[in-house]
C-alpha cells in the first residue's frame, strides 16, 4: 500500500489498483453498493432521485468521509477497515485484511444494484492466526454494513444530507499518512509530491523497519 498525503490521490491509486488486481489475479470484481436515504429540512427519510444517486455514488469516498459508495470486491483484495467495529478481535479502524467472501442483496429501489449484508475478511498481522469462528477458519471476520449520517456536495446539485448504510472499509493499495501512523512496514513506498508539512514526511518516511526497502514515488 503506497502512502499518501492527499485523500483523492489514496482514492485514484485504489482504483487502479483494484482493476490491475483483478486483472492479474483473474477475479472478477463485484460491484457492491451503498444504500443511502436522503434527509430533507422536514426530516422525512426517502430515496434518492435516479439521477441524484447516480451522482452521488460517484464521489470517491475522499468527499464521502471516507465511507464509499461503491465498492468493487473480489477474492483476495487487499482491504483497510476503516473503522473501530470489535476492538478486542482486531477488527479496527486501520487494520488490514483481504477479501474472502461475502453476501448480497439488490437494491430495493434501484434494479440491478447489489447492496452487501455481510463481508469476510482474512485479517493480516498478528489475528491472522486467532480464530475468531470455527466454521470462518483462521484469521476471519464477518463486516457488517454501518449508518452514518454524512453531507455531500453532488456537482450541479449541491449539498445533500443523507443517511449512508455500507461498510467502512476501502481497497488497501493506498493510505492516507494519517492511515499509516503506528505501523511498521518491511517495505515502505510513499508518494513524495505535495508534502506540505515535515510531520507529514516524517510519519511516512519512519514507518519503514528497513530503510534499504524504502522508495519515494
Amino acid at each position: 500500500s503506497i502512502i499518501t498525503t492527499r485523500n483523492k490521490r489514496r482514492d485514484d491509486i485504489n482504483s487502479m489498483g483494484e482493476a490491475q488486481f483483478s486483472y492479474l489475479s483473474g477475479e472478477a470484481l463485484t460491484k457492491l453498493c451503498s444504500l443511502d436515504i436522503c434527509i430533507d429540512s422536514q426530516k422525512a427519510k426517502k430515496f434518492l432521485p435516479a439521477s441524484i444517486q447516480a451522482a452521488v455514488w460517484k464521489l470517491s469516498p475522499a468527499d464521502t468521509d471516507h465511507i464509499p459508495g461503491l465498492l468493487k470486491l473480489c477474492r483476495g483484495l487487499p482491504i483497510l477497515i476503516k473503522r473501530n467495529l470489535r476492538i478486542g478481535s482486531g477488527v479496527t479502524n486501520g487494520a488490514e485484511g483481504t477479501g474472502v467472501s461475502w453476501t448480497m442483496t439488490e437494491h430495493p429501489h434501484f434494479q440491478g444494484m447489489q447492496v452487501a449484508n455481510v463481508i469476510y475478511a482474512k485479517l493480516i498481522g498478528k489475528y491472522s492466526d486467532v480464530v475468531f469462528d470455527e466454521i470462518l477458519g483462521p484469521g476471519i471476520v464477518p463486516l457488517v454494513p454501518v449508518e452514518n449520517y454524512i453531507t455531500v456536495n453532488v456537482p450541479n446539485f449541491g449539498k445533500i444530507r443523507i443517511l449512508r448504510h455500507m461498510h467502512q472499509i476501502l481497497p488497501n493499495f493506498a493510505m492516507s499518512d494519517f492511515a499509516s501512523q503506528g505501523k511498521g512496514r518491511k517495505f515502505n513506498i510513499f508518494w513524495g509530491e505535495q508534502i506540505d508539512r515535515v510531520q507529514s514526511l516524517y510519519t511516512m518516511a519512519s514507518r519503514s523497519t528497513d530503510p534499504s526497502t524504502t522508495a519515494i514515488l
